[in-house]
């Protein structure tokens, strides 16, 4: 019931109080200045469809949470982090670090991707980590290392619930030394181990 015309002004520690039981109160302490909410969500809402700006500095965002769409927080005016309709996006634009939710559940999982910008300016997936549960409830996990051919992501390397370590794929070699002179290949129907320098021993200890 109280209209204020102008400029309204509040001495040090005076607070300017909302509701039956003061729940709501603004105030400064001669130092520093607060909101305090006693009861209930405290909500901010822009009416106006446009994003809500908390700025540390003034005209450089800390905290941008943008209307139906992402929010955003910023380092020293550089935006470090988004929220997606997938996930969350770490990182810049041209290379990022996307990490994607996975569902909670027996063969839950996640996914870590690493993406650049090709020559037309298309963001493009080029490396995936996928962490799973192992189709187990027993505390398992299992990991997958994807990177991408012609941007078709493939595995490449999986470890297993059990500790195996796989090469899931044909004609993939497993190349040791600072040569990769010692090279370990399946091609589908054959396998083969193949030293390309000095001797190759078999040592029973």
């Amino acid at each position: 019931g109280t209209l204020a015309v102008g400029t309204l002004e509040l001495a040090d520690n005076a607070k300017a109080k909302f509701g039956t039981g003061d729940d709501l109160q603004i105030y400064h302490d001669g130092t520093n200045a607060f909101i305090v909410n006693t009861t209930g969500d405290f909500l901010f809402r822009n009416r106006a469809g446009n994003e809500i700006k908390i700025q540390a500095v003034s005209g450089e965002q800390s905290i941008v949470a943008n209307a139906n769409g992402s929010v955003d927080l910023y380092h020293d005016g550089s935006k470090k982090f988004e929220t997606t309709s997938t996930g969350v996006q770490v990182g810049g634009t041209s290379t990022n670090l996307i990490i994607q939710e996975g569902t909670v559940s027996a063969t839950a999982g996640g996914m870590i991707t690493f993406k650049n910008t090709d020559g037309n300016g298309i963001a493009r997936d080029v490396v995936r980590i996928k962490g799973f549960t192992g189709d187990s409830t027993g505390g398992y996990g299992e990991l997958t290392l994807q990177t991408a051919f012609n941007n078709t992501l493939n595995d490449c390397l999986i470890i297993r619930k059990d500790k195996n370590v796989e090469l899931p794929n044909d004609n993939q070699l497993l190349k040791i030394g600072a040569g990769q002179d010692l090279q370990l290949l399946h091609d589908g129907s054959r396998s083969s181990i193949n030293n390309r320098t000095g001797e190759l021993r078999v040592l029973a200890n």
